[in-house]
């Protein structure tokens, strides 16, 4: 069976029944003209199941404990991005995925292939705009409290959150 990647497997059925969220998938794409020699890397976003990934063979990502059961499996939620170098024209990837743990099963996020220094880069910066989001959430609360504190120190009072700071007359 061909299911479109990035794309959930619960979206598919078989003879008219729904495949569900839950269970194990292995999925299978060989890449041709590979330049032989070169140093690659995946990008692979955050994957809400286990999963494992092998390229030509060798295992060159794992993510939690793949299983046939929920007893067996281990899923983690961690971006990845593995290197290796093509042995030959073609590399062949096989990628098992197990989910027991979310409703959606499969891979929901688009995996980038490059030059391993351009793949590095990007989920740098990706990391970076993450952390950025994060410490402006995280701050917030404390930015409206102190501004607040300050309003209402100097007898104003703040609404709504707005903060137009007007000079104390007098």
């Amino acid at each position: 069976m061909y299911i479109q990647v990035p794309g959930y497997w619960d979206k598919f059925k078989i003879d008219g029944t729904s495949l569900g969220g839950r269970g194990v998938s292995t999925y299978r794409l060989t890449l041709e003209n590979v330049e032989p020699g070169s140093l690659l890397a995946l990008d692979i976003p955050l994957m809400h199941t286990a999963y494992i990934l092998w390229a030509d063979g060798r295992v060159i990502s794992r993510n939690g404990v793949v299983g046939r059961s929920l007893e067996e499996t281990v899923a983690q939620y961690l971006p990845m991005t593995p290197s290796f170098v093509a042995a030959d024209r073609s590399v062949e990837f096989v990628l098992q995925v197990s989910n027991f743990s979310h409703n959606n099963g499969g891979i929901c996020q688009t995996l980038a292939m490059g030059a391993d220094t351009t793949v590095d880069n990007t989920s740098q910066l990706r990391t970076a705009f993450d952390l950025f989001l994060l410490g402006a959430i995280l701050s917030w609360p404390s930015t409206i409290s102190v501004c607040s504190h300050c309003a209402t120190r100097r007898g104003r009072r703040c609404s709504s959150g707005c903060f137009a700071w007007a000079s104390p007359s007098g």
